[in-house]
Formats: structure tokens, C-alpha cells, sequence
């Protein structure tokens, strides 16, 4: 059983009753009931987790004061239920792990949803729940949902340009290793092992393994080479290059600082003269794009060097940031703004209508 404080900061109040300090983030909400219809209002969530971060839902914590209420064990979705549930109204299937807690007599559900390796997490139809006598919409059939702050919405231009990014450069790092892996033993001297249609026990797995590897194998007494309608798995064409000396690093890698004053010009043009603009603001908008997913960057847009600790910003990184708040301002400023700077911004807005 999950230790639920462990994941959430808890406070006890005068009256005895359990109160918890952390608040909804980006990668954390709260939900008061877990019968069929509270999960059904959390598919726009968990879809937004899978998308973005990942992150964790628990139940039995109620919506305006976040008091722990706990949650009737009977009224909870059996697991059938619950991939019933996911399986209608998402594809591809989110990974997601749903677990018990307790805390001081209550019991509480922890549901962790994982960040999709290969997004996005897409609603394949409408989903409607029953409140105060009404159906309300929850899910809206062909949306890609993403976590921005507390909320899940659908996903903007820039941030499901971000999404197919981040599945870009998954793919991207899996073909590299591949041919890094392969580099290192010899082209001439892999095997490929074709699992697509593996499901259960007892399918077969083909094995694809080079005439003269495959003829010293002692398990096998014949065996020749087969291709898949006359294609490689892959052809490779001229040199690859898998690692680049740092002061030769195409990507143009700069700190953070640098990072604000090479985007300043163009972000005061956007809004105006001496907004705040730092790299706390400059990681702001990397982490709602995804870019820091990963402590030690992804690579493309981010990087920070373990040993040393120093954070690089890569030129890709510095477009897609300004690319983010050229096209979408509003959003630009709801996910880096501060209460001021959005008071100033929808002020402005105002004296130009």
C-alpha cells in the first residue's frame, strides 16, 4: 500500500481534521468521490498527464478547502471497470497505475499516470457524466489534452507541436541507439527480431539473422537469409555520426542567461518595453513545452551536464520558446506571468481594443 504522505504535504487543523498543504500543479490534482462517474471526469486529465509529465490523481480529498474526506471502498470501479472505462474514450491506452492508501482511518486512491513514450493520447469520443440533473461534457471526441498549471485543456498549436516533438525525438534516440548498439558489434553482424505480432504465450517471434551468423548457430541445421519484400531493415548511406565534440555542437548550446538576452529583442516586441524576462521565466515556458521533462534535458531543445550541473539552452530550444509566444501570447503569459505581469498584459489588451 502506497505511503500517501510520501507524494502530498499533509497539515493537521484544530479540529483534528487533516488538511493537505501542496496544492494542484501541473503534475498533481485532487478529487473528492472515485466511483464511475469521478473517473470518467478525470479521463481529460489523465490524458493531459500522459501527454506532458505524467503525474498523480488522489481521491478522497475534497475540491475547495482540500480537506482528506476519504472515500467508500464500495463505491470504487473495479479494475475491469476502470480499463473499460479508458479503453472507450483514449487511444493509445495510457500506462497508468491505480493503488490504495490510508491515512489516519481513511482510505484514499493514488492513480499514477505515466508520460507516453509515444504520444499523443487522443479522446476517440465524446464522454458525458450526470451533475445536478444535467449531462455534462468531459471529454470532447478528436482533443488532445495537456497539463498547464492545474488545469487540463486541449492542447494549442504549440503545445501539440510539442507533443509530436517529444514522440520525434523518442523515435529519433530509439533508431540511434539501434544503429549505436549495432555500430559496435558490426552491421554485418545483427539480428533482427521481429515481435510485432507477439501477444501471449506460446506466439512465435521471428528472427532475422545474417546467412553467415546464422549457418555457425549450433541450434540451427539450415538456414538462409530472408528479407521482407526485398527491403533492409535498414539501409545506411555514407558515414553516421553519433557524437559531436562541444565546441562543434550543431545545435548551438547557450546558458540560460545568454538564452534571455539572445530572445529579449524579440519578446519585448511581442509584448513591451522591460517585461520581466529572466530564466526563471525562460524555464517556465521549457517546462510547459516539455523540454525538461527529463532532469537532464531532452537532448534537442535542453541539456544539463551531470557532472557540472550547467544548463544549456540548444538553438532549437530558443526557437520553439519564441515561436510560443509569437503565436500564442495569451497562453505565453498564463503559464510565465506572474500576477502583475498579467494584469499589465490584459491591460494593455484592453487599451488596444
Amino acid at each position: 500500500m502506497v505511503e500517501i504522505a510520501d507524494i502530498i504535504e499533509i497539515e493537521t487543523l484544530a479540529d483534528g481534521t487533516l488538511k493537505v498543504r501542496s496544492r494542484e500543479r501541473r503534475d498533481l490534482e485532487f478529487k473528492q468521490f472515485c466511483d464511475e462517474a469521478a473517473f470518467k471526469k478525470c479521463l481529460k486529465t489523465i490524458a493531459a498527464f500522459s501527454n506532458t509529465a505524467g503525474g498523480q490523481i488522489v481521491f478522497g480529498v475534497t475540491d475547495r478547502n482540500r480537506q482528506i474526506c476519504g472515500i467508500d471502498r464500495a463505491q470504487v470501479p473495479d479494475a475491469a471497470v476502470l480499463d473499460n472505462i479508458i479503453s472507450q474514450h483514449l487511444t493509445p491506452a495510457p500506462d497508468l497505475e491505480v493503488e490504495d492508501a490510508e491515512l489516519a482511518g481513511l482510505h484514499l486512491v493514488l492513480v499514477t499516470v505515466k508520460k507516453k513514450t509515444l504520444p499523443p493520447i487522443l479522446a476517440i469520443r465524446d464522454c458525458q457524466v450526470m451533475e445536478n440533473g444535467r449531462n455534462k461534457p468531459v471529454l470532447a471526441q478528436g482533443a488532445v489534452y495537456y497539463r498547464r498549471a492545474g488545469q487540463s485543456l486541449p492542447a494549442t498549436g504549440e503545445e501539440f507541436r510539442a507533443i509530436m516533438e517529444r514522440r520525434d525525438d523518442a523515435i529519433r534516440n530509439s533508431i540511434l541507439g539501434l544503429l549505436s548498439r549495432a555500430q559496435e558489434i558490426g552491421f554485418e553482424r545483427v539480428a533482427i527480431a521481429d515481435a510485432h505480432a507477439f501477444g501471449k504465450a506460446g506466439d512465435n517471434t521471428t528472427l532475422y539473422i545474417p546467412e553467415d551468423a546464422a549457418k555457425s548457430l549450433n541450434i540451427i541445421d539450415r538456414a538462409r537469409l530472408v528479407e521482407d519484400k526485398g527491403a533492409p531493415a535498414y539501409e545506411i548511406k555514407g558515414s553516421v555520426r553519433l557524437t559531436t565534440h562541444s565546441d562543434k555542437d550543431p545545435r548551438k548550446p547557450a546558458l540560460p542567461l545568454t538564452s534571455v538576452r539572445a530572445l529579449r529583442p524579440d519578446i519585448e516586441r511581442t509584448f513591451w518595453h522591460r517585461i520581466p524576462w529572466s530564466p526563471t521565466h525562460l524555464k517556465k515556458a521549457a517546462d510547459h513545452l516539455g523540454y525538461w521533462d527529463s532532469p537532464n534535458g531532452d537532448g534537442r531543445h535542453t541539456s544539463c551536464d551531470e557532472l557540472t550541473k550547467r544548463v544549456k539552452y540548444f538553438e532549437q530550444g530558443r526557437i520553439g520558446i519564441k515561436e510560443f509566444f509569437q503565436r500564442e501570447p495569451d497562453t505565453f503569459i498564463e503559464v510565465v506571468g506572474s500576477k502583475q505581469t498579467k494584469a499589465e498584459y490584459e491591460r494593455r489588451k484592453a487599451e488596444a481594443d
